[in-house]
């Protein structure tokens, strides 16, 4: 009987690719490497995906809107309405007084109004423009040292403070004129943008938020500013 045949021994076929590597003596040769098992990397570019957090807790939720009255500091719609009136009551009475200046000075004005008649000038549209531009210089300086301070003399006087929403910090005088110049939408249409503080959660008018500023109590920004 003849010898039995013996099998070969089959190795397992694995995938390979082919690297080619640098040889200081022979140049370029071959090597053989397996594919790396599981899946693909994902590309450099490709944004890295988070981990799943475990175990997953889920979601609480949502306190409500708090309402106006239900939030500290703010401060109230009187006393804002107090020191808007004592602004603006100051500037008509200046204003008042200018018409009276007038009125008292008449011979005078009339011989200066002579004079620039004769030299071809009308005055009386400078005499009129006059009366709006006091009232508006004692609104300006107003919104300047409130923009300085956070108070004009009205809030001075009632105890409020208008204050950057974020920082709570005054806004600088740019930006006060700013929010007093947008007090022009708060009148349209029929003044409800300055009814609008007494139902909104910030107590802010329309120029409030635009401008992004709230008005508050002197008790708080005193409280914050007191060392601890």
């Amino acid at each position: 009987m003849g010898r039995p045949v013996r099998r070969a021994r089959t190795a397992p076929v694995r995938s390979c690719i082919v690297v080619r590597i640098m040889n200081d003596s022979s140049g370029c040769r071959p090597v053989f490497q397996p594919l790396a098992s599981g899946p693909p990397a994902a590309p450099w570019w490709a944004p890295a995906v988070p981990p799943t957090p475990h175990p997953v807790v889920p979601a609480l939720p949502q306190p409500r809107r708090l309402k106006a009255a239900a939030i500290p500091g703010l401060a109230g719609w009187a006393a804002r309405a107090t020191a808007a009136g004592i602004d603006l009551g100051i500037a008509g009475g200046l204003m008042t007084a200018y018409l009276a200046v007038l009125h008292l000075a008449a011979p005078a004005f009339a011989a200066v109004q002579l004079l620039a008649l004769l030299a071809s000038v009308d005055v009386r549209g400078w005499l009129a423009g006059g009366y709006w531009a006091v009232g508006a210089a004692w609104l300006v300086v107003q919104w300047t040292e409130r923009g300085r301070t956070g108070e004009s003399l009205g809030q001075r006087l009632t105890g409020v403070v208008t204050v950057d929403e974020e920082t709570g910090a005054p806004v600088g005088p740019a930006r006060s004129i700013l929010r007093g110049l947008l007090h022009i939408l708060d009148a349209l249409p029929a003044g409800a943008g300055y009814l609008r503080p007494l139902v909104h959660p910030r107590r802010q008018t329309w120029a409030d938020g635009i401008s992004r500023t709230v008005v508050v109590r002197r008790e708080l920004i005193e409280s914050i500013a007191q060392p601890r």
